[in-house]
């Protein structure tokens, strides 16, 4: 077969399905308008029945929003990180110096067992829901409940959307505002129990650093009652200056000794005076050296006793820092009356909507009278078929099994 002859085979065939639509016109036509009045008969029905009698009643969505404000203690953790306490913050779980998810803890607290358990008992949903006679009537209940409530965050205004479908509007809008009320006493309760628990820590912190102050002021007083002094770096310059005090009185005597024996080869007053004088200087200079002198330590030994000591001033200075950090933090916590969490704030209750969330029964005409169209014209095939497979003998044989010679 050319192409030209299978071109006109495809015709036929074309005008044979477009013969068999218009030779079942009537039937075409009587299904859509079967079809598309008893969809609106149906649609006018269940609005005319009762809610709870109609097999599809209007819906009702109110919904309310909410926002979780940012933690006043972020300002708690500024103070802290501007005083090199971020760390400290961190390690004793005060908010802001981690990020927190609000939506989700929002998701998590609506849908609780605890919330919805407390919906159901206030509004007495098992008996409206007419679950009291299943099987597992709690669990049907709270999965019921959660199929109607819903919470959505939206990311543009930094809100959260919490709303409820129902086919009573009143209700449904009772539901809501009350779920709403009970997240802002949970939220609530969180922040305080947060608050108790922060100032417990810093009670504990802050007496755990009383105790360290108190041990390093011991150890300073030992030290100073070891070596007799009050302040290692005060005698230690002292000495400084003291060696080189003398050690430059040494040298001038020595050359002043050496000139004078220019002079004179007998040993004369003033001679023996300048010697007994650079004796005495040198004594002095081996004594402060060799620390044999009452209450000032060796001059070797005096690097490690400065080192020691202020070792000991930076520990009782870092350890007040951070005391008076704590002090400053552990005052603001208790000036904060509402706690340090997230800030529950309801920017909008939920009214009871005119206008109904569902079901959509234009749609559902359309969708109807279409599919009855595309069954009626699907029908109009399969009955030509079996018109022409009953005038065939053959293919009715083999229809029903019979074998053909």
């Amino acid at each position: 077969m050319n192409k030209k002859d299978k071109t006109k085979n495809d015709d036929v065939d074309f005008l044979e399905l477009l013969g068999i639509i218009y030779k079942n016109k009537l039937l075409i036509f009587l299904t859509v308008i079967i079809a598309m009045l008893g969809v609106v008969i149906f649609s006018i029905i269940t609005i005319k029945l009762p809610p709870e009698k109609s097999p599809l009643p209007n819906r009702y969505e109110p919904k309310s929003i909410i926002k979780i404000n940012e933690s006043e203690s972020s300002g708690l953790s500024s103070l802290m990180s501007s005083s090199g306490m971020g760390a400290l913050a961190g390690l004793m779980g005060v908010p802001g110096a981690g990020t927190s998810n609000e939506s989700a803890m929002v998701l998590m607290l609506t849908n609780s067992d605890t919330v919805i358990d407390q919906i159901a008992d206030e509004f007495d949903l098992l008996e409206i829901y007419k679950l009291g006679t299943s099987k597992f009537p709690k669990s049907e209940l709270r999965t019921t409940i959660r199929q109607h409530l819903s919470v959505n965050t939206d990311l543009d205004t930094n809100t959260i959307s919490i709303a409820y479908e129902d086919i009573d509007r009143i209700l449904a809008t009772k539901i809501v505002n009350r779920v709403v009320d009970i997240l802002e006493n949970k939220f609530a309760e969180l922040d305080q129990t947060s608050n108790f628990s922060q100032r417990r820590i810093f009670e504990e912190k802050k007496s755990e650093v009383e105790v360290e102050i108190s041990l390093i002021q011991q150890e300073i007083l030992d030290f100073q009652n070891k070596y007799n002094i009050m302040d290692a770096r005060a005698i230690s310059e002292t000495i400084g200056n003291r060696i080189v005090f003398l050690k430059t009185s040494l040298v001038e005597k020595e050359a002043a000794l050496a000139t004078y024996k220019t002079k004179t080869r007998i040993e004369d007053p003033s001679l023996i005076k300048l010697k007994d004088e650079k004796v005495a200087l040198e004594n002095s200079l081996w004594a402060l050296e060799n620390g044999t002198i009452e209450g000032i330590p060796a001059l070797k030994d005096l690097p490690l006793i400065v080192m020691e000591y202020e070792e000991l001033t930076r520990s009782l200075q870092v350890q007040a820092t951070i005391y008076q950090s704590l002090i400053q933090q552990y005052e603001i916590l208790k000036l904060q009356k509402g706690g340090t969490g997230p800030k529950f704030q309801i920017i909008e209750y939920a009214e009871v909507p005119e206008m109904k969330s569902g079901p959509s029964r234009g749609k559902l005409c359309v969708i109807v009278t279409f599919v009855a169209f595309f069954f009626s014209i699907f029908f109009a095939f399969l009955k030509e078929f079996w018109i022409n497979l009953k005038n065939d003998p053959e293919r009715m044989k083999k229809l029903k099994g019979i074998k053909i010679d």
